[in-house]
């Protein structure tokens, strides 16, 4: 059932997705396109102008494509499960975790997909579909200490995948969690918001105070010191599988407390 909801929601939003997908790569195409006809002409205003506007909203559209993603997410979540729309979902003979997590899912797959279409993006802008760039910016991170290997950047690439996962949780926690006010749920999802980010911020400091002492003990001016073995990649990676952790239990916990009021303390418009 989860995947027939996961295709309920893939056929609801794909033809918007796809839209902005394709006006983000065009908008690079067209920049691409200027220049190279700008180069060829040995300088046309035209083709300059149309090359500075293309680039610029390439640009902005790439921003658009991930803000548009977290506001659609909220807004499909709290339209159909806590509004009159949860009437009906919640009369289907699924459990209430399926319809969370198909959300999830969903969110997750379109914030791939936004990830998928800037690389694109960067590669048509760059003409450089093997992204060296990347490379330089290693050589850059080594020379100042810090040495970039397969564990870490793959500890890195874990921490992006449940940065996004653990924000999604949160903001439908907290969607949940207004929802129990019998007036101005919006306001109390934000008030919900502000809080569960301030405890997620206060928990990440406890845990780099923990780690810097597991590492180091009261020795912290080792952090300075570029030349030891510890010092920085130690503790960037130390900080990566610290951050790890707490994603985790964090996203552990927004999961459980958004189940548990669907389940139990659903509280509808």
């Amino acid at each position: 059932m989860l995947g027939k909801l996961l295709k309920y929601e893939f056929k609801a939003q794909g033809a918007m997705y796809l839209g902005i997908y394709l006006i983000a790569l065009l908008f690079s195409v067209i920049a691409v396109a200027s220049d190279k006809i700008n180069q060829a002409l040995n300088g046309n205003p035209v083709f300059s102008v149309m090359r500075v506007l293309s680039l610029a909203a390439a640009v902005i559209a790439l921003i658009a494509i991930f803000i548009i993603t977290v506001v659609m997410c909220i807004i499909r979540y709290r339209n159909n499960l806590l509004k009159d729309e949860g009437y009906l979902m919640h009369t289907l003979p699924v459990s209430a975790a399926s319809l969370h997590f198909s959300k999830l899912l969903a969110g997750i797959i379109w914030f791939i997909g936004d990830i998928a279409v800037l690389m694109i993006s960067v590669g048509i802008l760059t003409e450089d579909f093997r992204f060296t760039w990347i490379k330089s910016f290693k050589v850059i991170l080594e020379q100042s200490g810090l040495k970039i290997d397969s564990g870490m950047a793959f500890v890195f690439v874990l921490y992006i995948v449940l940065s996004v996962i653990s924000s999604l949780s949160m903001f439908y926690a907290c969607l949940n969690l207004g929802s129990l006010s019998y007036s101005s749920k919006g306001i109390m999802a934000f008030v919900w918001y502000i809080i569960l980010y301030m405890v997620g911020q206060v928990v990440s400091v406890i845990g780099l105070v923990i780690l810097c002492i597991v590492q180091y003990g009261s020795n912290f001016a080792v952090l300075f010191q570029t030349q030891t073995d510890m010092a920085p990649t130690g503790f960037v990676m130390g900080t990566f599988v610290t951050s790890v952790i707490i994603a985790v239990i964090l996203t552990a916990a927004y999961n459980f407390a958004s189940l548990y009021i669907l389940d139990k303390k659903l509280n509808l418009e």
